[in-house]
């Protein structure tokens, strides 16, 4: 729970605040396909017109498909802000602009509110809160937030989703999907991964609509951001639904409100920072270090950290909200995503440029040396760039001053990179909007270089606390992936008639003298202890065996329990191979109806 004494004081008077305005309920009808059809075929051909025979500037038409967007709401919200990461294939004005999408802030009908949050808990409102309050205090196209108190005394908020909702998204959904496939067909933008973004766009509904998805996000969020030393609300679970939230009340400002003061009234700003002890680069720099923590070393990260899900605490602390949208990478992705990081953060752009093309989804038959050499070269221009007085935070950033630079020259080559690759990076770029408030007139690279530092001391420590449970991780990953080696060895050697008993013999051969290798090695590290720990014991020993001593002597010490662990694992790597040769030569026989006995 955040502490009372983390509460700052209001930066904005809350009687000046409008309420939230409550549109009438839209539930979607038969025909209402259809006329969704209509509307999105005729914007289109308006757009199109416009832009070819008005000649009417970019900014205008993508702030027209961005109004327009906001007003379908829903689905294609996320999916406006899906395309916008595609940064090959936009304009950079149409592509800001539909990163920029925002759910229209309308409520629904508080009455239908309490309908909800009754069906969900089994339970009137009265039973479950002592105070409720009827109007949201915030809303969005999914769901609204009513302030509330628990029958216990605690403070909370209420996360309500819209009725109907669902049939709604599930609607745009199979329009999104018809249209996106159609464009599989048109061959300018064919190598785009249209059927990654349909996955992405129904990961993302199920997500959306059920809460216990969010519900879950911040339970394990919760855990890791406290090591950062980053509060998240705590959720009630019991009474927490499929429909409902139910999540401790953080009195805190939120970034939207810090930014607008600073730009109106900056003198009040300061005045209120001086007053809750926050120091905007403190807060700044630990946003940004726990965002790449978050990216590159817990492989979950909160994939929506716009102004309005940052609340600022006193004494520079830091409290996220919402949860709805966090993103995840697989542990290889994260740690090649890290790796190009890095290499940016240290000036090795070769390595940089080899890690993004691992990252890719496809590759045409391009000249990968020329891609390579341009894409280096636009790192070291913009690298050169950071340097230069004047320059804001986003354009040192690389989110705002390299990737869309970077773009370009895979638009010209045609590679496509994955969608987890720009979904991440968007999320950076949306992290970049808060820093460079934050930190303006910082160099974000320096901040990425010490942070990288920090992680590798980190991952030493690490090392150093589980070595033993990583060697027997890693044996046992190892036993597992010979066993399915060996077993698809054997498999293709038995397809080749007549080739499977001298095909597995010699690879027996082989494996028997790594074996015998092995052998050797677990002999040298149980005397290379010895001779570190026990060397009056094998003073004898020694002298006899003349020039092993001197090898000994030239290698690293290691402390005791290094040396047991490599012992260990050097054992089980005896045992394994052993067992690697005699799955070769065991016989299999084949039955008439071709399954094979073993």
């Amino acid at each position: 729970m955040v502490k009372a004494a983390l509460s700052p004081t209001p930066l904005i008077d809350p009687a000046t605040v409008p309420p939230i305005e409550i549109a009438p309920q839209v539930r979607p009808k038969r025909q209402s396909s259809f006329v969704l059809f209509f509307r999105l075929l005729g914007f289109a051909m308006r757009l199109r017109w416009r832009q070819k025979v008005r000649k009417r500037p970019q900014a205008e038409l993508a702030a027209e498909a961005r109004d327009f967007l906001e007003d379908l709401g829903g689905l294609w919200i996320k999916a406006g802000q899906l395309l916008s990461l595609r940064v090959d294939l936009l304009s950079p004005e149409m592509s800001d602009q539909l990163a920029q999408l925002q759910y229209r802030s309308y409520g629904f009908d508080p009455a239908a509110a309490r309908a909800v949050v009754e069906e969900e808990l089994g339970a009137t409102i009265p039973q479950v809160f002592s105070e409720w309050d009827e109007l949201p205090f915030a809303a969005a196209s999914l769901s609204q937030l009513h302030r509330a108190r628990l029958r216990n005394g605690e403070e909370v908020a209420v996360k309500i989703q819209r009725p109907g909702i669902e049939q709604l998204m599930r609607r745009d959904l199979g329009l999104i999907v018809w249209v996106l496939r159609r464009m599989k067909s048109v061959p300018s933008v064919s190598y785009i991964g249209w059927d990654a973004m349909i996955r992405e766009l129904t990961r993302m509904l199920r997500e959306e609509i059920d809460y216990r998805y969010e519900i879950s996000n911040m339970r394990r969020m919760r855990k890791i951001l406290k090591e950062h030393r980053i509060r998240v609300p705590r959720v009630h679970r019991r009474l927490s639904t499929q429909r409902v939230i139910v999540m401790e009340f953080v009195h805190g400002v939120v970034m939207s409100e810090f930014m607008r003061v600073k730009r109106s009234d900056p003198a009040r700003l300061n005045a209120w920072l001086a007053e809750n002890r926050i120091d905007p680069r403190k807060v700044g720099r630990r946003l940004m270090i726990s965002f790449y923590r978050q990216l590159y070393e817990e492989e979950i990260f909160h994939g929506d950290l716009h102004p309005g899900n940052i609340m600022l605490l006193r004494d520079s602390k830091i409290a996220l909200i919402d949860f709805g949208a966090v993103g995840g990478l697989d542990r290889h992705y994260a740690k090649i995503y890290g790796e190009m990081a890095r290499a940016i953060a240290i000036g090795d752009y070769g390595a940089a440029m080899d890690n993004f093309l691992l990252l890719c989804d496809t590759i045409p038959p391009i000249d990968v040396s020329r891609f390579r050499t341009e894409g280096i070269e636009v790192i070291r221009a913009w690298e050169a760039r950071t340097h230069l007085d004047g320059l804001t935070f986003q354009e040192r950033s690389v989110s705002g001053g390299l990737s869309l630079r970077l773009a370009d020259v895979y638009r010209k080559y045609r590679v496509n990179p994955t969608w987890q690759l720009l979904r991440a990076t968007r999320s950076v770029g949306t992290m970049d909007s808060n820093l460079s408030v934050l930190l303006e007139g910082e160099n974000p690279t320096k901040i990425m270089r010490k942070y990288f530092r920090e992680a590798q001391q980190r991952q030493i420590r690490g090392v150093a606390r589980h070595a033993l449970s990583k060697i027997s991780n890693a044996v046992a990953s190892a036993s597992r992936t010979a066993t399915l080696v060996t077993d698809t060895i054997r498999r293709q050697a038995i397809q080749l008639e007549g080739a499977q008993g001298k095909v597995a013999r010699v690879f027996a051969v082989i494996v028997a003298m790594v074996q015998v290798a092995i052998f050797v090695l677990w002999l040298f590290v149980v005397y290379d202890m010895l001779h570190d720990y026990a060397a009056e014991w094998l003073g004898p020993f020694e002298r006899d065996i003349g020039g092993l001593g001197e090898i000994a002597d030239s290698t690293p010490w290691r402390p005791l329990w290094l040396h047991i662990g490599i012992i260990v694992a050097v054992t089980i790597a005896f045992f394994l191979a052993g067992r690697i040769r005699r799955i070769l030569l065991k016989r299999d026989l084949r039955r008439p109806d071709g399954r094979i006995d073993r």
